[in-house]
């Protein structure tokens, strides 16, 4: 008899314990069949491994989902795919490139027109500024590794050249954007070239690069010319005196931000819209149409310039007024300006105004008792230098005609107080006195001197 279909093994769902001479009847009610053959066994797991899958893999698998000695990974595992999937659900979606399976060609164009092609030519960096590294893969992870081997001559001295011009206002190759021929030549040679070998020998490191140069005694010379040098050494490329030089946009808000103590330190998070002008977004402003302005609340008014956020046409307003470029072209340096709109920026901005008025508030509660050492407390955040008797006198006077007026009218002292910002002026404080202190820190932050790096 030759059986065709597979055998069908049976169990009892629960042992039966029988005692000698006891019997089992089995009854079997089937159709018509041919024949039937019936084996039995004494192995009660014989059931349990004929539903096991075959494949090895597969066997092992079952046994991590049934097994108890795997009850507590099979625990901590749910766990983590729990957190993994509110993870995933609270992460923001970005686009990313990757390198597509099957390199496209590229050719020479023919002047320059993309659809009368010329020769095929190789994927590869330039071999006039270093040779192709041959055991590196011909995608960007091969251009990474081109641009920061040892022997490249580019890179470390550009990145160098760059710092070195934000600490010193200028830098050693005057041309940032250009190391070409067309761009100026070195003024120290050699210092860019220890300075380049020994920002690569500390695994790139920029924190021990910066330290570096504002613990370095041409950084710490006295910011003063005379005669002599201003001849020699007009631009003072020679590095005859230490830099002098306004700060740039960013800085200049998040000074005013640090000295009065509204500065939020935070870090990280998405982009933030403080003070601007409503005006520029919208149908009469550049850009679309339906462009909205949202202005934060709360600390994000006071997060650090970093995280201001911009449109590519649509640049925060103070930040373009206090000389930041805009993003329609990329920019290595800026030119250092002065207008008049920059000191009325820095004297009617709301972001100005209200940290004037703060750090008001904070001269006359840490500051002292007395106007005289207030002033000079106010005058030290923001210069960082004790200020002489004769500028303490000037700043007192102002006070005292400040504070006379502001006497005499304390509802235009309420106004000039409710005049910028979220943030309320202290109420427990006298209105014309802190109108007053509030003037005068904002006069002292428009100081050349506060705003300024020498």
């Amino acid at each position: 008899m030759k059986i065709n279909a597979e055998p069908v093994i049976l169990g009892l769902a629960e042992v039966v314990r029988e005692t000698a001479g006891q019997r089992i009847r089995l009854v079997l009610r089937t159709g018509d069949i041919d024949g039937i053959r019936i084996k039995t066994t004494i192995n009660s797991t014989a059931a349990l491994r004929a539903s096991l899958p075959k494949e090895a893999a597969k066997r092992l698998e079952h046994f991590r989902q049934q097994w108890p000695g795997f009850a507590d990974a099979r625990a901590s595992q749910k766990k983590f795919a729990e957190e993994k999937k509110q993870i995933e659900a609270k992460a923001a979606l970005t686009m990313i490139a990757s390198d597509v399976p099957t390199p496209r060609k590229n050719y020479l164009l023919m002047r320059g027109e993309y659809d009368k092609r010329g020769e095929v030519v190789e994927t590869a960096p330039p071999a006039s500024i270093m040779a192709v590294l041959e055991d590196s893969p011909k995608n960007r992870l091969g251009l990474a590794n081109w641009l920061t081997h040892r022997d490249h001559p580019l890179t470390a001295r550009v990145a160098v050249n760059r710092y070195w011009q934000m600490i010193f206002g200028s830098g050693i190759v005057k041309t940032s954007e250009d190391f070409g021929t067309q761009g100026d030549r070195p003024s120290h040679r050699e210092l860019l070239d220890y300075l380049a070998v020994d920002f690569m020998e500390s695994d790139w490191d920029v924190k021990q690069l910066l330290r570096k140069f504002v613990l370095s005694a041409t950084y710490r010379q006295a910011s003063h010319q005379n005669a002599q040098t201003t001849i020699r050494d007009p631009d003072n490329r020679l590095l005859s005196h230490g830099p002098r030089r306004r700060l740039q946009a960013e800085f200049v808000r998040d000074h005013a931000l640090a000295i009065s103590g509204l500065l939020v330190e935070t870090k990280g998070g998405p982009g933030v819209n403080p003070y601007q002008p409503a005006e520029l977004f919208g149908r009469n402003a550049i850009g679309s149409s339906n462009a909205k302005f949202n202005q934060s609340s709360g600390d994000d008014l006071y997060r650090r310039s970093l995280y201001t956020y911009w449109k590519r046409q649509i640049p925060a307003a103070n930040m373009r007024l206090l000389g930041a470029d805009g993003r329609n072209t990329c920019r290595t340096r800026r030119e250092q300006t002065n207008t008049p709109l920059q000191a009325l920026v820095l004297l009617n901005d709301p972001q100005f105004v209200e940290a004037a008025r703060v750090m008001a508030e904070r001269s006359i509660r840490e500051g002292g008792d007395s106007p005289s050492e207030r002033l000079g407390f106010a005058f030290r955040l923001a210069t960082s230098r004790r200020a002489t008797k004769p500028e303490l006198a000037i700043l007192l006077l102002e006070f005292n005609d400040r504070l006379k007026e502001f006497q005499a009218d304390v509802d235009s002292a309420k106004k000039y107080l409710a005049g910028g910002g979220q943030r309320k002026p202290a109420a427990e404080l006298d209105s014309a006195e802190l109108a007053a202190y509030a003037a005068v820190c904002s006069l002292i932050f428009n100081l050349d001197e506060s705003i300024s790096s020498s």
